[in-house]
């Protein structure tokens, strides 16, 4: 018996060592194991990290376009060595923002801003270090950019026409005392053709002309008593459809020797705005517009009519300004936000 056991141990000498093998292999499995629950939990832990990163920065942009938003509402009031015009105080119109200004890049952008697109930096407070951005929280990691432009490509160009008619008869005539006299005046109200004009010609915009007083005497003329009411209709046409009416009134008249002079005209004002486009009144024939309004019936801009040389002889009265570019009716606002871990 003990010589049988013998024997069986002896065959089992070969087998030693596989419970070291076993336990090695079952280890290996475990460490692989234990690895990818380590990687697991590492990648997780980043994503978690990396999401909120991506928040962070996509609430920075939100910021950036909270913030656009506040200038371009017009909460916002330059600093002194931000003005765009000093001689004039910080609350005054030309240091107030607009979608023109928005777009303008010496409006738009600080002095110095190298930037090639218009980014607010006049109006907001970009840091000096990463000079690309608005820093948030004083760290460069929570921030964000901002960009402007015009998504209907409004442009310098605008297209216009204008014309023009008396109350008293709807009409752009009117003959003093009638057609028939002898002695009389005969008022017209010429229009202006449509014309297309670069308004970048001049800072204050395009030389524009919004038609015509023709004034012809016959014989001593006529009396013209009271005040006639007119209208000119100035449509634009390109790049929006809208219209704005220049009012005033034909003046009367008074007696110099045996002639009736010619009469002024008063407007009722020297600015009007067409879809964000200024129009101004300069000259009228030869006179100048003032820029004093004048109270009193009626009450406005005074300007006289150019007198006549010849009787017979019409004298024509250019009704003549400028027009600025139109101001864009909406803006598109990219902000791009920055977070920790590089997240954009």
């Amino acid at each position: 018996m003990e010589q049988v056991k013998s024997e069986a141990l002896e065959h089992r000498n070969g087998e030693k060592g596989a419970a070291l093998v076993m336990a090695l292999l079952i280890s290996a499995l475990l460490m692989v194991a234990s690895a990818g629950l380590i990687l697991e939990t590492t990648t997780n832990t980043y994503n978690v990290t990396d999401m909120t990163s991506e928040q962070q920065a996509y609430n920075a942009a939100e910021s950036g376009i909270q913030a656009a938003v506040n200038v371009l509402r017009d909460n916002v009031t330059l600093a002194d060595a931000d003005r765009l015009n000093t001689s004039v105080a910080a609350t005054a119109k030309a240091n107030r923002i607009d979608y023109l200004k928005a777009l303008n890049l010496n409006d738009s952008n600080a002095v110095g801003d190298t930037s090639p697109v218009p980014r607010l930096s006049r109006w907001m407070p970009y840091d000096d270090t990463q000079t690309d951005r608005v820093v948030m929280g004083g760290t460069d990691n929570y921030s964000y950019k901002i960009e402007i432009s015009d998504p209907d490509h409004t442009g310098d160009l605008v297209t216009y026409n204008a014309s023009g008619k008396f109350h008293a008869n709807n009409l752009p005539e009117l003959n003093f005392p009638d057609a028939t006299s002898a002695d009389r005046f005969r008022i017209r109200l010429l229009p202006q053709a449509s014309i297309q004009l670069d308004t970048t010609v001049t800072p204050d915009g395009a030389p524009a002309n919004f038609g015509t007083f023709e004034v012809t005497r016959f014989g001593n003329g006529a009396q013209i008593s009271g005040s006639y009411r007119f209208d000119i209709n100035v449509r634009m046409t390109h790049p929006y459809a809208g219209s704005r009416t220049i009012r005033g009134y034909l003046l009367s008249n008074a007696l110099s020797g045996s002639v009736w002079s010619v009469p002024s005209v008063i407007t009722d004002s020297k600015l009007f705005v067409i879809q964000g486009s200024v129009v101004e009144l300069l000259t009228i024939g030869s006179s100048t517009v003032p820029s004093t309004f004048e109270e009193g019936p009626p009450p406005g801009y005074t300007t006289p009519l150019d007198p006549i040389v010849t009787a017979g002889t019409p004298v024509n009265n250019l009704i003549s300004g400028t027009i600025s570019s139109p101001e864009p009716i909406r803006l598109l606002i990219k902000s791009t936000g920055y977070g920790p871990r590089g997240a954009t």
